[in-house]
């Protein structure tokens, strides 16, 4: 029987661990960087790795026959905060615009699409971005949905954790931290490896979909937390302000795809 051929442009934190677990579980995986001396460091993966740099106004490397028979495509390149978000649009378009019409999409995306709306946001909520990176992988969405339709699901995961990436990483680097009354939404890399590979294997699409551990601490505890674990001083809270918060619903990735977060409780990261 023929494998099932999946390409992932950008082998980054999330993309080089998914790559290595689909193709533990005996998938065809290519998968691509930008990065010259990264694409040095991947040659000796067990799966092809090519070199290639998408723009809005061309590309760096065969896009053609890196996705040749390819049956799903997982984009998961970030836009880059110094270009517009109209400018990541392009570049996303660029990729759809080459796209085989048996190729299936998965788009990873953010819930920072949905902004704070101070109230619990899930799949029909209205995207309200505020910052630029939300506004552009909006864009490249809504690109997307109009190019693909049913042949796409979006993927919105919450903040990244897992290894090489501690969730108070950047204690160290601030005086205070607002919002001390708002709350986390957080995902471990397992999870996120989990969500996608459901997607694959059950065959959804034409949906949206958020990637969000079950429960949200408030950031005063959950910070503490991390201090703690790190074994640094605890920090100080900017109370002043009004609070500004989402709470990311997870409801229908478990109802739609079965999942189980193995990360249920981000201060599960702190003591587990």
């Amino acid at each position: 029987m023929k494998k099932t051929k999946i390409a992932i442009i950008g082998l980054g934190w999330f993309g080089l661990p998914l790559a290595k677990n689909l193709y533990d579980k005996n998938y065809e995986v290519i998968g691509s960087t930008t990065s010259t001396e990264k694409f040095a460091d991947l040659v000796n993966q067990p799966f092809k790795v090519r070199r290639l740099i998408i723009k809005s106004n061309g590309i760096v490397g065969n896009l053609g026959q890196f996705i040749e028979n390819v049956d799903v495509l997982v984009l998961n390149i970030p836009p880059d905060r110094n270009k517009s978000h109209d400018a990541y649009g392009q570049q996303i378009q660029t990729i759809l615009n080459v796209l085989e019409t048996k190729t299936k999409v998965i788009f990873i995306s953010s819930t920072s699409v949905y902004g704070n709306s101070n109230a619990s946001v899930n799949e029909s909520t209205l995207p309200a971005p505020i910052r630029a990176g939300g506004k552009a992988v909006l864009n490249a969405e809504n690109r997307i949905s109009e190019s693909l339709g049913n042949r796409a699901t979006i993927v919105r995961f919450a903040g990244l954790v897992g290894p090489d990436r501690h969730p108070g990483r950047f204690l160290s680097k601030v005086d205070d931290i607002d919002n001390p009354n708002g709350y986390v939404n957080l995902i471990h890399l397992d999870d996120c490896i989990q969500i996608v590979r459901s997607i694959i294997e059950q065959s959804v699409w034409g949906e949206i979909i958020n990637g969000c551990a079950d429960e949200h601490p408030k950031r005063d505890d959950f910070y503490n937390a991390a201090a703690y674990n790190l074994s640094l001083t605890p920090p100080q809270f900017n109370a002043t302000g009004n609070s500004s918060y989402k709470i990311v619903d997870n409801s229908k990735s478990k109802s739609l795809l079965s999942m189980t977060y193995q990360m249920s409780n981000p201060l599960e990261f702190f003591f587990s």
